[in-house]
């Protein structure tokens, strides 16, 4: 059984926790897939009425409705997270590591040393456990 890393220790990441934001991280492209339905139309949005009439805006609304589904938060802040800690380049990387298990080996390696890369996600999960609540 693999050892949780200190690191996440020293910032107060439980193993169960950082089994939560591991768990979290898997679904990132379900979360995508989720949304680009959404975007596509193929998936009933939820209505959300306030009950005061406004003048009809069906594509403002469409686009506030979007960025408030679950799975665009969800999908923005992993993506928020991976890029706070690394360049863009690198953060595909991470994104594809953590979401997809695909590991520093696969196909085209980041530009960084193996252990850098493995620090670089460990400094992901801290991030995303300081904005996930």
């Amino acid at each position: 059984m693999p050892r949780h890393p200190a690191r996440l220790t020293a910032a107060g990441i439980s193993p169960a926790r950082y089994e939560e934001l591991r768990g979290i991280c898997k679904q990132y492209r379900e979360y995508r897939h989720r949304l680009a339905l959404a975007r596509a139309g193929i998936v009933d949005r939820p209505e959300k009425r306030s009950g005061a009439w406004h003048r009809p805006d069906p594509t403002g609304s469409a686009a506030v409705q979007l960025a408030d589904l679950p799975e665009a938060r969800r999908v923005r802040l992993i993506e928020q997270c991976a890029n706070a800690v690394a360049e863009p380049v690198i953060a595909k990387a991470i994104l594809r590591y953590v979401s997809e298990g695909r590991g520093y080996d696969y196909r085209d390696p980041p530009p960084v040393g193996r252990n850098q890369f493995y620090i670089l996600v460990l400094l992901f999960y801290i991030e995303l456990d300081r904005v996930v609540v």
